[in-house]
């Protein structure tokens, strides 16, 4: 899964994520560095910075640029 990632670095992503208390959230990232099965992200759902594990991504998708 690591290497799915790796290329979209710089790039919108909406993902689905379960928490450490196994709860589901949908965010809007960018990510910014992949390092140790985490990914360094900027969250637009939570106007901040934010580190997801790897293995708590459970669907991914690129987000589209308006035209």
């Amino acid at each position: 899964m690591l290497v799915l990632f790796e290329k979209h670095i710089g790039q919108q992503l909406d993902i689905i994520y379960m928490d450490r208390l196994n709860r589901l959230s949908q965010r809007t990232i960018t990510i910014r560095e992949i390092k140790n099965e985490r990914l360094y992200a900027y969250c637009y759902t939570k106007r901040a910075p934010r580190i997801f594990a790897l293995k708590n991504v459970l669907a991914a998708t690129v987000r589209k640029r308006a035209v």
